[in-house]
């Protein structure tokens, strides 16, 4: 279906012809665009100074520590691997790779489950190191704030992967009504569950959910990791004088903290101006008289996909007489 015409508008000078117009703060240091640069630089910086810290550790790197007991380093470098390099990268997905780099939605959404999957099993594997090195040496589970933080952050993550697969990235009760020979059946009790219309609506039910527990999610596991670096730093000494406390394996962890915090305040950052420039770009469109809306620099590629996806269920509520049937896909939002 072709996209409803609208009004004539000269694009915006400098801006290429049919670009958007989401990224009106892209200049500023603030923005969905410049974030993300400086997001990586703190990554390459933090792992930099990981790596660093690792090779003045007491028992050093990966090897096995007394009794062949496996290695404390395996659980925070697999913490993280998840929330320091993997999950800020899925978080910006929409707002680097779909606004910046010209990624399609369905790309953007395939990295970002990519990214929260592995991030999530390295997640996993970091629980599972630190609970084997704790019973190797008799230490008990679970005893400070961190390891319960460390927990909750666990649970949160792996229900949020599981929502996000099963409800966002695919669709399991369409395929469930194929298998049972339901497909297309809009009749009660099954009304459209199945079909588009039925995703669309659980989509849009669950996406205010799924963006709260995930960022509650990323923001805990940050703050978990900062307090491990913190609680690991306590249990440290100088190896030349115990008393200094400006050594390399105590100063480290200070350094590593402060770029912790930049990284995850840069991905909250770029994924806010996101959202505040989409918002800002839906007020400054004005009504048409055929009931569309029109951009002030002219029509862009989302205004012609919303003229698309509303003359498409526009068709389907004429084709199934069906005035209920959901007009809005938020798979295309998130």
């Amino acid at each position: 279906l072709a996209p409803t015409t609208r009004a004539s508008h000269a694009p915006r000078a400098g801006s290429p012809s049919g670009s958007t117009g989401s990224m009106s703060s892209s200049g500023s240091w603030a923005s969905a665009s410049a974030l993300p640069l400086l997001q990586r630089v703190a990554t390459a910086a933090f792992f930099i100074a990981f790596l660093a810290w690792l090779d003045v550790l007491p028992i050093p790197w990966f090897e096995r520590e007394a009794d062949g007991v496996v290695s404390f380093n395996y659980h925070p470098l697999c913490m993280t691997l998840a929330f320091v390099a993997l999950m800020p990268e899925a978080v910006i997905a929409y707002a680097d790779g779909e606004e910046r780099r010209g990624m399609s939605h369905a790309d953007a959404k395939r990295v970002h489950t990519a990214l929260h999957v592995v991030a999530t099993t390295l997640l996993v594997m970091g629980l599972m190191a630190i609970f084997a090195n704790h019973r190797g040496h008799d230490i008990p589970p679970l005893y400070s704030a961190h390891s319960w933080m460390g927990v909750i952050t666990t649970a949160l993550v792996c229900c949020q992967a599981f929502l996000g697969v099963t409800v966002f990235f695919l669709n399991p009760m369409r395929a469930f009504f194929n298998l049972l020979g339901l497909a297309g059946d809009s009749s009660p009790p099954f009304g459209d569950v199945g079909g588009d219309g039925g995703v669309a609506a659980a989509r849009a039910r669950l996406a205010p959910y799924h963006r709260f527990f995930g960022a509650a999610a990323f923001l805990t596991g940050t703050f978990t990791c900062a307090s491990g670096l913190v609680e690991k730093q306590a249990f440290l000494k100088c190896p030349i004088d115990p008393t200094y406390k400006f050594c390399a394996v105590l100063a480290l962890p200070n350094a590593m903290v402060v770029l912790l915090l930049v990284v995850a305040a840069c991905a909250f950052g770029a994924t806010y101006a996101r959202r505040r420039d989409k918002r800002g770009d839906a007020s400054r469109r004005r009504p048409l008289e055929d009931g569309g809306f029109s951009s002030p620099h002219g029509p862009t590629e989302s205004d012609a996909l919303e003229d698309a996806r509303s003359a498409l269920m526009s068709a389907r509520r004429r084709t199934r007489g069906n005035d209920e049937y959901p007009g809005y896909d938020d798979s295309l939002e998130y």
